[in-house]
């Protein structure tokens, strides 16, 4: 069998080299932009992803390992922004809400802090998966 240029063997395909993109977001983010998706019956798990990956057993991948969101996933989570603006996630939803929904962090709520920081986070993740699915990418997510 012969090899290319880099050593691997000929028959193998290269993917194209492209940058990573990566986005870390606060943990109480994540738990309440979820919350509200589900609550607004976002066709697509953005936060947890939707398909197990084949990892080792008995890693300790901190909550939970790494999973995936297919491209197609991607893109129908992209085709589906226009439906759920940041504004819409957090409309009519009280801090009172949060609390009695017992979604994390609930000190924050019964704080009386308002949710508008939520839709900053979904104002990012947006422009994120905009990105992705213009690329045709994947993507991995995995809470640590």
């Amino acid at each position: 069998m012969g090899r290319d240029a880099g050593g691997a063997p000929s028959t193998w395909r290269r993917a194209p080299r492209r940058p990573c993109r990566r986005r870390r977001w606060r943990w109480t983010g994540e738990r309440t932009v979820d919350s509200l998706l589900n609550q607004r019956g976002f066709p697509v798990d953005v936060v947890y992803g939707e398909a197990d990956m084949p990892w080792p057993q008995g890693e300790d991948w901190g909550y939970g390992p790494p999973r995936i969101l297919t491209a197609d996933r991607v893109r129908a989570a992209a085709d589906a922004l226009e439906d759920h603006t940041p504004d819409a996630l957090t409309e009519g939803v009280t801090p009172t809400d949060l609390a009695a929904a017992n979604i994390y962090p609930t000190t924050i709520w019964e704080r009386g802090e308002e949710a508008d920081w939520v839709a900053a986070h979904w104002t990012d993740l947006a422009k994120y998966l905009r990105a992705a699915a213009r690329e045709g990418d994947a993507l991995l997510l995995w809470i640590t």
